[in-house]
């Protein structure tokens, strides 16, 4: 159980990498390196933060997502001692520990404060379920299997091949 208590540097370091449309990103660092100056590719930044750092939701709402995204048309919620306000996306990475709380309290609260879209990664079924937000909540967008390619509405253009990451 203790391997999936938080994401494998290994396991980031691959999703970074088959990234490419998510120009701008911060290594795996505390929330004290929030603003390390941002890695620049093709003239586009957008920022990817990875455990530990606090997302504050509203004042009763801090959360610590595994990997968090914010456009570049969003970047002033980034303040330096914490991201203030709903990111784009954020991906949670189940553990048996906190898949229930992540499916359940966290997805109904990232919904309630506005994140446009929520990833959750399963490592022992290798899938990964993507949630668009509508006015009713999130509905599933689609549930990508080991074999599939990984597209986001969010993040158009975008194609994973979720072998190379699981």
């Amino acid at each position: 159980p203790l391997a999936y208590a938080q994401p494998s540097i290994a396991w980031l370091k691959s999703l970074h990498s088959h990234l490419p449309i998510l120009s701008g990103f911060s290594s795996p660092a505390p929330w004290t390196n929030l603003l390390q100056s941002p890695v620049q590719r093709n003239r586009v930044q957008h920022k990817v933060y990875y455990s530990p750092i606090d997302v504050v939701l509203s004042n009763e709402d801090v959360v610590q997502p595994d990997i968090v995204f914010i456009s570049k048309d969003r970047l002033s919620i980034i303040r330096e001692e914490a991201i203030h306000g709903a990111p784009d996306l954020l991906i949670e990475i189940l553990s048996p520990s906190t898949a229930e709380r992540d499916r359940t309290l966290k997805k109904t609260l990232y919904a309630r404060s506005g994140v446009k879209e929520f990833w959750i990664v399963d490592p022992v079924t290798k899938a990964i379920e993507v949630f668009t937000l509508t006015p009713q909540g999130y509905q599933l967008f689609k549930r990508f299997e080991v074999s599939q390619m990984l597209s986001s509405p969010l993040l158009a253009g975008m194609e994973i091949p979720l072998s190379e990451i699981f």
